[in-house]
């Protein structure tokens, strides 16, 4: 089984760039496509008002979006377009600070996953997280 697999990372920050794709490599079901991240800090007032929605995220949130969040929001967002423009029916998408806990046990973990996405009749969205 393969798995397309987008990794995000910004094009500035090479050591990561250079750990996720050694660290992707050990799994050879991963198909890996590099996203250059979206540098939220260096978007002009005008970008992320077309690109973000602010007042929907502080309704939600209830505070202002920081830079970093719109970022990494956007960057996100352009891994589920390219899932959309492809003949894939599911990706993994990584950041470039992803660590793997089992690795031992990581294709049977994501054959489970395409096993059960494949079941449902909606999209769906899995996240498999431990944030610090």
């Amino acid at each position: 089984m393969k798995i397309k697999t987008f990794v995000i990372n910004l094009e500035v920050s090479k050591d990561r760039r250079e750990y996720v794709i050694a660290e992707t490599a050990k799994y050879p079901c991963m198909d890996v496509e590099l996203v250059n991240a979206v540098y939220g800090k260096k978007m002009s007032v005008e970008e992320i008002e077309g690109l973000f929605e602010c007042k929907r995220f502080k309704s939600r949130y209830l505070r202002e979006p920081m830079l970093t969040e719109i970022g990494c929001t956007l960057s996100h967002r352009e891994c589920y377009r390219r899932l959309l423009i492809s003949e894939e029916q599911y990706a993994l998408i990584l950041e470039d600070d992803v660590r793997f806990w089992d690795s031992a046990r990581m294709e049977f973990v994501l054959s489970e996953i395409v096993k059960r996405i494949s079941e449902e009749k909606e999209a769906c969205v899995v996240t498999l997280a431990r944030h610090s």
